[in-house]
């Protein structure tokens, strides 16, 4: 019990160290819009395509003079699946060539109702391979270049139906909705995210439960101006 008091007592300590991602006023974040418009105005389908392509580079066609060749490329998928793992996985060159034509349909837009399956026998790497690129996924969610923004709404207590007592309820009632929806993991991130701040005046955070990116909160028929007069 000592160890397990004295490993807690140092995690409070550590607390305020922890890296918080920002939250920006609107305005702010239309400067960085204009900043990067590239990174800032893409969906999720094209993060997904640039974090391949900042880790693998373009394939070399080794065979191009030979009128017999396929078209198989070699790409190295070393920063990919093999750099800083403790379990690599080594892409063949036909699971690299399929990857990144998989990669390239991603770059015109969404998908629609379509599922992946990765099917192989045991001990083919299915896990291995699926863990290594969520971990390059999240390294390069984390980076500036693989940043994106959310909608966060923000609430004054005073707003709020009984003030700031009523918080807590109407953050369950949030986290309510979205479990009996069948999204227990955003009901718990919505109720870990929501707090009561007094030192900014009671305000109540609660980002949104689609991530939704913030220029979409423009209406969809002035959209078009708007990107013309912002840029």
């Amino acid at each position: 019990m000592r160890n397990l008091t004295r490993a807690m007592g140092n995690l409070d300590k550590e607390k305020e160290h922890w890296q918080k991602s920002p939250i920006l006023s609107y305005a702010d974040f239309l400067q960085e819009v204009v900043k990067h418009p590239q990174r800032m105005m893409r969906n999720v389908y094209q993060v997904y395509s640039d974090m391949i392509d900042t880790f693998v580079e373009d394939g070399v066609d080794e065979y191009g003079s030979d009128p017999e060749s396929i078209g198989f490329l070699k790409y190295d998928c070393s920063k990919l699946f093999v750099e800083g793992s403790d379990s690599p996985f080594f892409a063949d060159r036909l699971f690299a060539n399929r990857l990144m034509r998989h990669v390239d349909s991603f770059k015109l837009g969404v998908k629609q109702n379509k599922i992946y399956i990765f099917d192989g026998p045991h001990g083919s790497g299915k896990s291995t391979f699926l863990n290594n690129f969520l971990r390059t996924f999240e390294q390069y969610a984390n980076s500036p270049e693989g940043s994106r923004y959310e909608v966060v709404w923000r609430l004054k207590h005073d707003h709020l139906v009984g003030g700031v007592h009523s918080l807590n309820s109407l953050t369950d009632k949030l986290a309510w909705v979205l479990e009996n929806d069948g999204k227990k993991e955003l009901a718990e991130e919505m109720k870990c995210a929501c707090r009561v701040d007094p030192d900014i005046g009671g305000h109540f955070d609660v980002p949104c439960p689609s991530h939704d990116n913030p220029l979409l909160l423009i209406p969809k028929n002035v959209r078009r101006n708007f990107l013309d007069d912002l840029f």
